[in-house]
């Protein structure tokens, strides 16, 4: 897999839009450009109210889906609420208010909550919010942790695949995601068990990248278009 896609135009382009967003993560670093502390800054928890492909001319379906993110959402909201100054809870995925949120240097902490994979998040306006919206708004690096409430696959069809929050964060070990797995709907219960650090601090964050594109079994896309989160 990975000598094929290294013989890839599209691969060679992607690998090193990778290398410039972590040029620009250090750079930040080195500026001191960071958000607020967590226990001084904002928990930012985002619910996609997109749905499944299968649902998503079920409106039934589709509201059931997005209330049950939300009783997440607040669940969280509720136990995480010590930890912040403040929690918000965007009911909507609108790219307009997540661009800010990355941009926003009181936001601390991010929690993302709906269908995606590991790339992206399937946002309300109908399309995707991906690593590089993230890696290109983020102004501020995150001193919390970004947490990635959706499945974790690598979609067959996509190039090099990345981790939504990378180049969000001073410290790559705050991002956490279901790495390579299916995440169900929320059912009220806790999903926290699901949701691990995607790094670690023994190899760079863009050789850990095409390690993950490697190793993690890619997964056609039509599956996981009709998958639940």
């Amino acid at each position: 897999m990975q000598e094929l896609l290294e013989r890839t135009r599209s691969y060679r382009k992607t690998l090193h839009k990778i290398e410039s967003a972590e040029q620009k993560r250090q750079e930040l670093l080195r500026k001191g450009k960071l958000s607020l502390p967590s226990d001084e800054g904002k928990l930012v928890i985002v619910v996609s109210g997109r749905a499944a492909n299968a649902d998503a001319h079920s409106p039934q379906k589709i509201k059931a889906q997005h209330d049950a993110r939300l009783v997440e959402a607040r669940q969280l909201a509720d136990e995480r609420r010590p930890l912040h100054k403040d929690v918000v809870i965007r009911e909507r995925a609108v790219p307009a208010d997540l661009r800010f949120d990355f941009a926003d240097r009181t936001v601390s902490d991010i929690v993302m909550i709906g269908h995606g994979t590991l790339n992206s998040i399937w946002a309300d306006d109908g399309g995707y919010f991906t690593w590089q919206d993230v890696a290109h708004r983020t102004d501020y690096l995150k001193q919390g942790v970004f947490e990635q409430r959706t499945c974790g696959h690598l979609p067959m069809e996509m190039g090099l695949c990345v981790p939504l929050g990378t180049f969000a964060v001073a410290d790559a070990l705050d991002v956490r995601a279901a790495l390579g797995e299916w995440v169900p709907l929320p059912d009220g219960s806790s999903r926290a068990h699901l949701f691990h650090p995607v790094y670690t601090d023994n190899e760079t964050v863009v050789d850990q990248i095409v390690a993950i594109n490697d190793t993690v079994p890619r997964v056609p896309k039509h599956e996981l278009a009709n998958h639940t989160d």
